[in-house]
């Protein structure tokens, strides 16, 4: 039991940490808006994959693989909670709203203390 709860203690821990650092942001902070449209568009192409979309902005924009995961577990959130509002479009007003109350949150927390995307 003690070795369960010592583990348990250890992945809340390691899971608040941060996980993008300055040179990741500056792949994002220039231009946020393009950064989440290349995000989405990577989403769309890999049928929301988040673990494709992870390595594409590792290799593509730079990101560490730590930061990328965070942007990748955000797109299989969205795939995962927020398909049915997103079948019409990842733009409308539907689909932002349950990607912004379901998936932003552990995103935010995740890349903290950045902010990637415009709200």
């Amino acid at each position: 039991m003690r070795f369960f709860v010592s583990s348990l203690l250890l992945c809340v821990f390691a899971a608040a940490e941060q996980q993008c650092s300055e040179s990741d942001f500056d792949v994002w902070k220039n231009d946020p808006k393009a950064f989440a449209d290349y995000v989405a568009s990577r989403g769309r192409h890999h049928l929301g994959s988040g673990s494709k979309v992870a390595k594409d902005l590792e290799k593509d924009k730079g990101l560490s693989a730590s930061c990328a995961n965070c942007f990748g577990t955000a797109v299989s959130c969205g795939r995962s909670h927020c398909k049915s509002h997103c079948l019409l479009g990842s733009c409308r007003s539907g689909c932002l709203d349950c990607v912004h109350s379901k998936c932003n949150p552990a995103l935010d927390e995740c890349i903290s203390p950045f902010k990637p995307l415009p709200d």
